[in-house]
């Protein structure tokens, strides 16, 4: 933006600063989040209007009010404006000017709430679950077990080719997972993609409500949560009944902390003397322990680790290790 254009936004921002009426203007807490439904800021409005479908509300005019009405009629984005003006669309010019302290009206029928402000509007998002993609399906939204205390996740692995975290799409966590060999994948706290092999009833499975963040990659898509130890949207992949070993690498991050993860499992460190690498797991601090989960059971195919040895490596706030065993065939 050039300079003179910032001074005019600027202007004009204060301009609707000073015009808003003082009895129904006030700052406070804009709502954040309702159902699937995401705040993505306070924008300049104008008499062409952002969102071009506007809603009666007669007088009862809510967040939570207007984003029902639109997500009723199918649009994916909604907003609130002076206080009792909600507006619905497909679609909208995201290079409208942002104006955070204008958005200072509350709502006509909840004091509590900001409803944008003079030709300043709360606009939000409504991430949708994609329920098919090729040969995967959706089967729900996925509790994760208490991984911090060292109980296994749903789904343990990441695909073996990293997805960055700004890039992260349903579309993209299923083809690294399907190409990693796994049958099942999970996108969780909007940026995560696991993997793993499952059947659709092994998980404790509640509202799409808990799974509401939309990708990084694409906000309009369902990618879980990070509340409490995670929610994940599941996908099981139809491969007929042969399922799939699998060949991506273990988890080393977390709800809040990124995809994380090492390498691909066995790649990068070789076999000494007797002692085989069994993968690269996360390490769960307990008090004075380490956790060192998975490590006597069935790892690598057909293989049993029955002792092992480690060797950390710093992962973002956590460790990662690589687990060294001896192991003996089954």
């Amino acid at each position: 933006m050039h300079s003179y254009q910032a001074t005019i936004v600027t202007t004009f921002c204060f301009f609707l600063s000073t015009i808003a009426s003082p009895a129904t203007s006030r700052t406070g807490p804009i709502v954040q989040r309702h159902g699937m439904w995401n705040h993505l800021g306070c924008f300049v409005d104008s008499a062409q209007r952002i969102l071009p479908v506007q809603q009666d509300t007669c007088g009862k005019n809510t967040v939570e009010y207007c984003l029902d009405l639109c997500a009723q009629q199918g649009f994916p984005l909604a907003g609130v404006e002076y206080g009792d003006e909600c507006y619905c669309g497909k679609d909208w010019n995201t290079f409208n000017t942002v104006c955070p302290n204008n958005c200072n009206m509350t709502c006509t029928a909840n004091s509590q709430e900001i409803c944008g402000g003079v030709y300043a509007i709360n606009v939000y998002e409504r991430a949708q679950l994609v329920e098919k993609c090729g040969e995967w399906t959706a089967v729900g939204c996925a509790e994760e077990p208490k991984w911090r205390e060292g109980e296994r996740r749903n789904l343990p692995y990441h695909p073996g080719t990293d997805i960055p975290i700004k890039d992260m799409t349903v579309e993209k966590c299923l083809d690294g997972c399907a190409k990693s060999g796994y049958t099942c994948a999970g996108l969780e706290y909007g940026q995560e993609c696991w993997c793993g092999n499952c059947t659709a009833n092994d998980f404790k499975y509640g509202s799409y409500d808990k799974c509401y963040m939309g990708c990084t990659g694409d906000p309009r898509e369902l990618c879980g949560s990070g509340e409490a130890e995670g929610w994940e949207i599941v996908y099981t992949r139809n491969v007929g009944t042969s399922g799939g070993s699998g060949s991506g690498s273990s988890g080393g991050g977390g709800s809040g902390g990124g995809s994380g993860g090492g390498g691909s499992e066995g790649s990068g460190h070789g076999t000494v003397g007797s002692w085989t690498p069994c993968g690269c797991y996360q390490l769960v601090f307990s008090k004075k322990f380490f956790l060192l989960p998975d490590l006597t059971g069935n790892i690598t195919g057909n293989r049993s680790c029955k002792s092992q040895i480690v060797f950390l490596y710093p992962s973002h706030v956590s460790f990662s290790l690589v687990a060294y065993s001896t192991c003996s065939s089954l």
